[in-house]
């Protein structure tokens, strides 16, 4: 029985992840691993979506100024990251959460505890890190012939 629909664009939905999931063990106590890897490549898929997203956003929030404000930046990554795979009642859901987002310097205020300008810094040590390791991620998963698992 197949679950996703191969190499098409769908929506992420965790209750067919999970659903997959559990058919993975067999009656002997074996994994299905092919069931296994296709509930793992969706997790992955989406979870890669989302990291795209925070590195994107972390990095515009590092290069804006103190005043900018952040739901426009937040808005602007979402449209190019994670809104084309989400169906429309999401979309209009987060533009409605990023709304109400405050300034850079507020955001990292509320959000970090190390004085500003450390923060600053971290946040720029963070987003390189960060994106070797996505880098890296994805360079693996498309040497083995991991991003379209069947």
């Amino acid at each position: 029985m197949e679950i996703f629909p191969h190499n098409e664009k769908h929506d992420f939905d965790l209750e067919l992840v999970l659903e997959a999931l559990k058919r993975c063990p067999c009656e002997n106590g074996d994994i299905d691993l092919r069931e296994y890897l296709v509930a793992y490549n969706e997790l992955c898929r989406y979870s890669g979506l989302s990291v795209q997203f925070i590195l994107e956003f972390m990095s515009r929030i590092r290069k804006c100024s103190d005043l900018d404000r952040t739901s426009k930046i937040a808005t602007e990554v979402y449209e190019q990251t994670l809104s084309k795979h989400h169906p429309w009642f999401t979309r209009k859901m987060a533009a409605i959460a990023v709304y109400l987002l405050p300034s850079r310097k507020d955001l990292i205020h509320v959000m970090c505890k190390q004085e500003y300008q450390t923060a600053l810094q971290l946040l720029d040590k963070v987003v390189t890190a960060g994106r070797h390791v996505y880098d890296l991620t994805e360079k693996l998963y498309s040497d083995h012939d991991l991003l379209y698992i069947p």
